[in-house]
């Protein structure tokens, strides 16, 4: 018969009282004088007296040492001699004649019979039970300690999970513990099994209460702790976790003598399911939220205490909650050409973490005796995590400006637009998910919020496009498209902060004005022809001015607004004719002069900048034109040149926007490369009269 671990007296000296006391019975002190008279002096010696019944105010000293020195050497004598050769033989003889079984040991369960077996009617302990399912065996009557349940210890093929399901169709719910059967009048009771843990978010299953000592004298077993509750699972339950299970309630001891067994801890809870990652960017769901984490089961309540002497036992400690479920993170809007872009989804919540199981009761102790702790309530599970907002989508740039030259409309394809498509504003970024608060624990400590989802950047705003090019008088340069705003960024969980806005977009650039076209030659001068006199201009021909410069696009506004469009830049002035030469074929025309150049056409302005928290620049204002080169005069019989024409003046360069820069002026106009006037020739001699 195995008993329970007793626990060790506080007087080691009681150990010389005994064997003082067993050698007064020994014929060999007798027959020793001087062995005879220090037996007799070591029994009545006051010091060791002294020493045994110093710890007589330890409330639970009386129990110890009626454990120790009478029931536990008993008991291993009673084994001892049931398990010899001789104890065998009387054993089956007495069980023979009497047809009973009245004397041994039950028989441990096994997997195929998990129950363990009854121990004699008269002497014996129980059998131990097998795996969760054995319940142990009950004891002698007269005297036997209880067998203890069963437990999942290695070997075993019963578990705490009775049923397994092929689908997560449910939660499941842990097997409740079998408590530990008890002795009658002399014995320990056995210790109940721990409950099992639940699957799929079921509960933990309920841990066995430890059973009675004997109705005279033993300790009470202890309560099996409660199974943990089984961790959430998306699409069950609400993806939940399993509470814990309650511990098991520890065993009275015996009426007299006896402590009272000890509470199971309670089962931890599961932990919540974490939300799955939605694609927010497609379907426009926000993240999911996470599950809350199951609360811990309660400890079991401790046994009761014999009444005179046997302490209380202890309560069980509550059981841990579980930890919340984190939230997804939302996701990115859409960023496509030709679409709006898509705003960015906002986070999921963390769920809250469970709170921490109530401690067990302790028991009352006896008379003479303490009563139990009571068992610490559990620590709260930490919250889960909260989802980071979605990035807003990215907005399309601008299309380009474009026309066909000459003001024509061509039949059947688009209308012109010579200035340049706005570009689209970028989308908004998504909300931060909160954490999930922690639990309740001991002293209403609560354990750790989950950590805050941070919120999405909001979009950058498209590019506008550049204006297109201006081509000849009929078509002007067209203005650069404006940049899309910027997204706003998305709330944080206070509801005041923002996450950064996206960018303006920049403004497209103008189209670059038209070159002023180059003066014509000057004419040859007149003849006569068949009498007829046909008068010519000898002088060249001015240059055409530049064309003006398309202004630049405004700025995107956003947390960072865009930059203006660059201004065009001035078209060239044309360059003067030349003027034509004196011909020695028709002395009466004059050498021509050189014709004035065209002027520089002024620089485009620059565009604005949009708004935002940091401002953003102002385009450059284009550069103004160049002028253009004066034409050279005509040359003289003589070689010599008629005046040359005046160089273009180079155009002004464009105007700043607000409080940007200014554009650069335009340089001057190359003075014209004319010659100074043509000398007059040397009259010719008067012809003869008649």
């Amino acid at each position: 018969m195995t008993p329970l671990t007793a626990p060790t007296a506080q007087a080691d000296v009681g150990d010389v009282i005994i064997d003082t006391v067993a050698s007064l019975f020994e014929s060999s002190t007798w027959s020793d004088p001087d062995a005879l008279g220090a037996a007799w002096d070591t029994l009545i010696l006051q010091d060791n007296w002294d020493a045994l019944l110093l710890n007589l105010d330890d409330p639970g000293f009386g129990a110890v040492v009626f454990n120790e020195y009478f029931y536990t050497p008993l008991h291993d004598s009673i084994d001892t001699w049931i398990n010899s050769s001789d104890g065998q033989v009387f054993a089956n003889f007495v069980n023979s004649a009497s047809g009973q079984y009245l004397i041994g040991d039950g028989a441990h369960g096994t997997a195929d019979n998990p129950d363990g077996g009854n121990a004699g009617l008269l002497f014996g302990d129980g059998g131990n039970g097998y795996g969760y399912s054995g319940s142990g065996g009950n004891a002698g009557w007269l005297f036997g300690n209880g067998g203890h349940a069963g437990s999942a210890e290695a070997g075993s093929i019963h578990t705490s999970i009775t049923t397994f399901a092929t689908e997560n169709s449910g939660p499941i719910n842990g097997t409740a513990g079998v408590g530990g059967n008890a002795a009658f009048l002399f014995g320990n009771g056995g210790n109940g099994t721990d409950g099992g843990d639940g699957q799929f978010g079921g509960n933990g299953g309920a841990g066995g209460a430890g059973g009675s000592g004997g109705y005279f004298f033993g300790n009470g077993g202890n309560g099996g702790n409660g199974g943990n509750g089984g961790d959430g699972i998306l699409g069950v339950h609400a993806g939940l976790g399993g509470d814990g299970g309650t511990g098991g309630a520890g065993g009275a001891g015996g009426l007299l003598f006896g402590a009272g067994g000890q509470g199971g801890t309670g089962g931890s809870g599961g932990a919540g399911a974490s939300a799955a990652v939605v694609d927010g960017a497609l379907s426009g769901v926000h993240g999911g939220s996470g599950s809350a984490g199951g609360d811990g089961g309660a400890g079991g309540v401790g046994g009761a205490g014999g009444q005179l002497f046997g302490a209380g036992g202890h309560g069980g400690e509550g059981g841990t909650g579980g930890r919340g479920g984190d939230g997804a993170d939302g996701s990115a809007g859409l960023s496509q050409t030709g679409a709006v872009a898509g705003d960015g989804t906002n986070g999921g919540s963390g769920g809250n973490g469970g709170n921490g199981g109530l401690g067990g009761g302790g028991g009352r102790g006896g008379l003479l005796a303490d009563d139990g702790r009571s068992g610490d309530q559990g620590t709260g599970g930490v919250g889960g995590n909260g989802g980071n907002g979605g990035v807003g989508g990215q907005g399309a740039h601008g299309a380009d400006g474009f026309s066909y030259g000459g003001g024509a409309v061509v039949i059947g394809a688009p209308e012109p637009h010579p200035d340049g498509y706005a570009g689209q504003d970028g989308g908004n970024g998504g909300n931060a998910g909160a954490g999930g608060a922690g639990g309740k624990g001991l002293g209403g400590v609560r354990a750790a919020d989950g950590i805050n989802g941070i919120a999405g950047r909001g979009g950058n705003g498209g590019d506008g496009g550049t204006g297109a090019h201006g081509v000849d008088i009929f078509t002007p340069p067209g203005n650069g498209g404006a940049g899309g705003n910027g997204g706003r960024g998305g709330l944080e969980v206070d509801g005041i902060t923002r996450a950064v806005d996206g960018d303006g977009g920049d403004g497209g650039s103008g189209g670059v004005g038209r070159a002023g076209g180059p003066g014509a030659d000057g004419r040859q001068g007149g003849w006569y022809l068949m009498g007829t006199y046909i008068p010519y201009d000898p002088n060249g021909g001015n240059g055409g001015d530049g064309g003006l410069g398309g202004t630049g696009g405004d700025g995107g506004n956003g947390y960072v607004a865009g930059n203006g469009g660059t201004g065009g830049q001035g078209g060239s002035g044309g360059w003067g004719g030349n003027g034509a030469d004196e011909s020695d074929t028709y002395p009466t025309g004059p050498a021509g002069t050189g014709g004035q150049a065209g002027h520089g056409g002024t620089g485009g302005q620059g565009g604005a900048p949009g708004q935002g928290q940091i401002a953003g620049h102002h385009g450059a204002a284009g550069d103004g034109g160049s002028g253009g080169q004066g034409g050279n005069g005509g040359l003289t019989p003589d070689s010599q040149r008629a005046a040359g024409g005046d160089g273009g003046n180079g155009g002004a360069g464009g105007d700043g926007v607000g409080d940007g820069p200014g554009g650069s002026g335009g340089s001057g106009g190359t003075g014209g490369m004319g010659t100074p006037a043509g000398v007059d020739g040397t009259d010719g001699p008067d012809g003869d009269g008649r």
